[in-house]
């Protein structure tokens, strides 16, 4: 960390004399280096998170609308937009959707009804810096969805990288002991 100490000094411009001196001290931190990337393709992502075609085309509309906050405002207008597109059902986009949520591909906003974020771990778009603390705020609502414990010292990316990776065990060994329970009745 660098310290920059700024000095704000007021004089007599006939005498000379100060008058009054301010000194502010303004702590830079360094950020992370962004992590080296690849241009990934909606169809690619589709393919790698075990997407259907169906799943992939909404994946697709839904985040082309993306604004830099990465949220996505799935408003009346923009399904029907999508329906006119892909040429399906509301049925269709609601279920397809609460997939892609499902997968943690989406997220739904606790604030705002047919508002979702897109999941910052494969999604960025803006400044580094704010695509880490969107990665922060991610797993944090993500942890409490499914009422997990954030670790005390989650509060560099790596913490939330290994956070989010153990919350995605946890939810494929919940969906294995279901699928037991319901082989077993």
């Amino acid at each position: 960390m660098s310290k920059i100490i700024k000095t704000h000094t007021v004089t007599n411009e006939i005498t000379g004399e100060v008058l009054s001196s301010e000194s502010q001290s303004i702590t830079i931190s360094k950020l992370d280096k962004e992590p080296p990337y690849v241009k990934m393709y909606i169809n690619d992502i589709g393919l790698w998170q075990g997407l259907s075609p169906g799943e992939t085309a909404i994946l697709y509309q839904v985040s082309s609308a993306v604004d830099y906050d990465g949220i996505v405002s799935l408003s009346k207008y923009h399904k029907d937009k999508i329906k006119k597109i892909l040429k399906v059902s509301d049925g269709f986009i609601r279920n397809t959707v609460t997939k892609l949520v499902a997968k943690h591909i989406l997220l739904k906003t606790e604030a705002y009804s047919g508002v979702y974020k897109l999941n910052p771990y494969w999604f960025g778009k803006g400044d580094w810096k704010d695509i880490i603390e969107k990665r922060k705020a991610f797993v944090v609502q993500l942890t409490k969805s499914y009422g997990m414990p954030l670790p005390a010292g989650a509060v560099n990316g790596i913490s939330f990288v290994d956070t989010f990776n153990n919350l995605n065990k946890h939810i494929i060994e919940q969906r294995q002991l279901s699928l037991l329970d319901e082989g077993s009745e």
